[in-house]
């Protein structure tokens, strides 16, 4: 179970790396 929560807390925190990199590369291509 320890495990599980680890690996779920690993995945989100990339994801929320992730996500406001793609958003400002697509937000900086077009918009700038």
């Amino acid at each position: 179970m320890k495990n599980k929560l680890l690996w779920l807390l690993t995945l989100n925190a990339g994801l929320f790396a992730s996500v406001p990199n793609l958003a400002n590369v697509i937000v900086g291509d077009y918009f700038y």
